[in-house]
């Protein structure tokens, strides 16, 4: 695409008004603080979706270690790589309620807490990195900021594999808006619907980057390359579906 249309797009990003990107990782820290909640639950024990498994299978051959979980949660993709022989291994989540889970399912693990707008790996450490289910967990903005921290952590050539949701499901419309109408990408979500209690607060915020053309712009912007990119089923039972990447970085 034209370098121009892709500016384009991260000019009108950077210019939106935007939620506070340290409010919105709180509010979605706090939500899965909680191990023995239903929504901790779900994640701590889930097992690994088809994209996953498809991205080790069909892309073994250039995916090494060091490799990163980001937003590790109960370590179920950790465990996809270890099964794969694929060491050192390190997690990464923003509750530190899911790393005692992750280590009990691979205990060679290396997994902590931690901030994806700030992680705390050196630079050009990581030769794969898998983000799955967790870049759309930050505001517009937040979004090239994850990125970048991204690219920060991974070695030249790395391979970046990114699963998000892209647009809010059929069922939970009625607890999501935008944050401003001037903003496309950045939405609140709530726990009842909005039309029953629209004083309530907030209790995650999310983006949604539409479409699979903006993806792919923020992405090049951010020092990837597309390698191969599609849909997937961010969450099979509930019928919740997300765009996956597979990316290199080049710069």
């Amino acid at each position: 695409m034209p370098a121009q249309d892709q500016n384009d797009l991260i000019s009108r990003i950077e210019s939106w008004p935007d939620f506070p990107i340290e409010e919105a990782h709180k509010l979605n820290r706090n939500r899965w603080s909680d191990i023995n909640s239903p929504n901790a639950q779900k994640f701590s024990h889930r097992e690994p979706e088809e994209d996953i498994i498809n991205f080790f299978d069909n892309f073994g051959s250039v995916i090494q270690a060091p490799l990163l979980d980001l937003g590790c949660a109960g370590g179920h993709n950790l465990e996809v790589a270890y099964k794969r022989g694929i060491f050192p291994l390190y997690g990464v989540d923003i509750s530190s309620a899911f790393v005692s889970d992750a280590l009990a399912r691979v205990p060679s693990a290396e997994v902590r807490a931690g901030d994806m707008k700030n992680l705390p790996y050196e630079d050009n450490y990581f030769r794969t990195i898998v983000a799955r289910g967790v870049f759309h967990l930050t505001t517009a903005n937040g979004l090239l900021v994850v990125l970048g921290e991204a690219n920060r952590v991974m070695t030249s050539s790395g391979i970046l594999y990114v699963m998000v949701r892209h647009l809010p499901d059929e069922d939970e419309k009625p607890r999501v808006r935008k944050f401003d109408e001037g903003n496309k990408f950045t939405y609140l979500v709530y726990e009842n619907p909005l039309s029953e209690n629209p004083n309530q607060n907030p209790i995650m915020v999310r983006n949604y980057v539409q479409n699979q053309e903006n993806l792919r712009e923020i992405l090049l912007y951010s020092g990837f390359k597309i390698l191969e990119m599609g849909n997937a089923k961010q969450n099979p039972e509930r019928n919740r579906k997300g765009i996956y990447t597979v990316c290199e970085k080049i710069f």
